[in-house]
């Protein structure tokens, strides 16, 4: 998917693309990410202990334990497998207006989330190689706390994409 083409009809007139990029695919663990593994780990232990427990009863009462066990492997496998696959599958593009991030997914299709950088006003950078630029952020329901950060996450150029988002706020506030 080349992320240029995919805007193609979405960009304002004399908006022009300053950047594009894809993230890392690499497994990149956030402590958030590991806190998430345990929890899986010790949530499908225990649906599995159970199990076998309620196995040997004989019936069929151990099959409550099959749902318990397979939360507990989607937790310990989003961070592992499903986040790395998410961002296969994405592509970020950064204008002198605005930020898309691009994402298409089998079964989801392609959907497109645009930021405009005047509204940017969480803008980080997460330095490293590959670092991160937070932008925005989800909230919950109550809209009292975010419960995601949103960005360009784990792109080899970050601390140089960073200034190019500085430099269009600056150029078109």
């Amino acid at each position: 998917m080349n992320p240029a083409q995919s805007l193609s009809g979405m960009l304002h007139k004399g908006e022009r693309i300053v950047w594009q990029g894809r993230p890392s695919v690499r497994v990149h663990l956030r402590p958030y990410d590991l806190l998430m593994i345990l929890f899986g780990l010790f949530f499908a232990g225990f649906a599995l202990f159970w199990i076998i427990v309620a196995r040997a009863q004989g019936g069929s009462f151990w099959q409550f334990g099959l749902i318990h066990f397979i939360v507990g492997i989607a937790l310990i496998a989003t961070p592992l497998i499903w986040q790395p696959f998410v961002r296969a599958r994405s592509s970020y593009v950064l204008t002198d207006r605005r930020a898309f991030i691009v994402s298409e997914l089998p079964l989801f299709g392609r959907k497109t989330d645009i930021y405009p950088l005047r509204n940017m006003t969480e803008l980080s950078l997460k330095d490293g190689t590959p670092g991160t630029i937070w932008f925005a952020s989800r909230h919950s329901w109550s809209n009292t706390r975010p419960i995601r950060r949103i960005g360009f996450e784990f792109i080899p150029d970050a601390a140089r994409v960073f200034g190019l988002i500085n430099r269009a706020q600056e150029e078109h506030p």
